[in-house]
């Protein structure tokens, strides 16, 4: 319970802009109650108060003119002989209203008051700044710096727990992300990665490209052209290209947002009419990395992506379009079995630079794929990656079938994909009638 405290003002003060006399002061809520003398008219800190809004006004005057003065007075001896007033206008309220250190009335509420919607607390206005959310809810600044953010792009003010993150960035939505590196293109330092946002359905496969192109002139103006397509994907410096060479990288997307959404046809014109190349440069990938969590156990497989890509090592090689100079940054590993997935898994751990490459907490690569800025090899180099991790989704427990799946399954398994098998059928990798009949 709080208490009221009276007390002795022994010189003239000034108080809100005010001149007060000296006297006895009743102190109840933060408000105090005092005289200009011993006899003069009820007069509060914050405005004059009507001395007729106290019903017990003797019994106050004799408090106040008393000689001896109190201190820590209960509250409901302070409501009994004062009753409760309003901080604002001093008019008696029933105090349900109060912003913790006075009571309100409702008028004074509504014209002099806010109340934040997070925490609940009503504050006097001028006194603690509001804000308004973009979702139109008005809080208080110590919720603002708890709870929001302000959007670097819109600079609207948003929830913490709806924010699209990027590192130490935080956006309101996924176009504000895109903009946003829209207008900040430059080209990365090749540590440098962007927070995924996943593009695509809940449950689909989820990849994110990496295509290098190399041997172009003006990287910067390219990376700036490329960079305002889409504000899905951004530039990198890489190692292994020459100095103007760049690497573009997607953010995780499903194959059909790759497909239908991504503008995979404006990146590549774009960078062809810088004179980049990719295929014919002779240093360019099209690395694709699968998110783990899409397969029941990510360890078993990698492992069975691994030795399919070993068993039928020549087939693959051919639809990389790699030559055997160009191996040393994708080897193919030695699985030759699946009988010791753990021992397999640590050995494919020893090296980054293999055709599936484990050595990422959250995704596993393939690096196999040889670099192009011919959209539909892309788009068969997506399909072959989906056909494969779909299969070892399907069939992770069932090793015998994995280990006994032939090439015509593989390529059957991607009849669906019309890209995919035009691709095939180009690099004689579809087996003909008189090869299954030998077969």
């Amino acid at each position: 319970m709080k208490n009221g405290t009276l007390f002795l003002v022994e010189e003239d003060f000034e108080l809100n802009n005010r001149q007060y006399k000296k006297g006895n002061v009743l102190k109840l809520n933060c408000i105090s109650y005092y005289f200009r003398d011993a006899l003069g008219a009820y007069t509060c800190a914050l405005n004059d108060v009507d001395p007729e809004t106290f019903k017990e006004k003797d019994e106050i005057m004799q408090m106040l003119t008393t000689s001896t003065t109190i201190t820590n007075l209960m509250e409901n001896q302070i409501i009994k002989i004062l009753g409760s007033v309003c901080a604002r206008c001093g008019k008696k309220v029933d105090g349900s209203i109060s912003d913790e250190k006075n009571y309100v009335c409702e008028d004074c509420a509504k014209n002099y008051y806010e109340k934040c919607e997070i925490c609940g607390k009503i504050s006097y206005f001028p006194e603690v700044v509001y804000f308004e959310t973009a979702e139109g809810k008005k809080i208080c600044h110590s919720c603002a710096i708890k709870h929001c953010f302000n959007c670097p792009t819109c600079g609207e003010l948003h929830f913490i727990e709806n924010a699209y993150k990027y590192g130490e960035l935080m956006f309101c939505s996924k176009t504000c992300v895109d903009n946003y590196w829209i207008e900040n293109s430059y080209i990365r330092e090749y540590g440098d990665k962007q927070f995924p946002i996943f593009y695509g359905e809940e449950n689909e496969l989820k990849m994110g490209v990496e295509l290098e192109i190399d041997g172009g002139e003006g990287r910067d103006e390219c990376v700036e052209a490329l960079s305002k397509i889409s504000g899905k994907h951004y530039c990198k410096e890489d190692g292994s290209l020459n100095y103007e060479g760049i690497e573009i990288v997607t953010q995780p997307m499903s194959l059909k947002y790759h497909m239908k959404n991504f503008p995979w046809k404006d990146i590549c014109e774009t960078a062809l009419d810088y004179g980049y190349t990719s295929d014919q440069a002779g240093t360019c990938g099209l690395h694709i990395h699968v998110d783990r969590s899409y397969f029941n156990d990510s360890t078993k497989a990698s492992v069975e992506l691994a030795y399919l890509i070993k068993k039928y090592c020549t087939n693959f090689i051919r639809f990389s379009r790699r030559f055997d100079s160009q191996m040393n940054w994708c080897y193919i590993s030695e699985i030759d079995s699946l009988y010791n997935i753990e021992e397999d898994y640590n050995f494919m751990s020893e090296s980054r630079y293999r055709a599936i490459n484990v050595l990422n907490s959250k995704t596993i690569e393939f690096r196999l794929w040889k670099g192009s800025l011919n959209i539909e090899t892309i788009f068969a180099t997506l399909q072959m990656t989906q056909v494969l991790c779909d299969i070892v989704k399907e069939f992770e427990e069932d090793v015998e079938y994995i280990k006994n799946l032939t090439w015509e399954d593989i390529c059957k398994y991607g009849e669906k994909y019309e890209e995919l098998q035009l691709y095939l059928k180009r690099r004689n990798l579809i087996p003909s009638e008189a090869q299954r009949q030998i077969a």
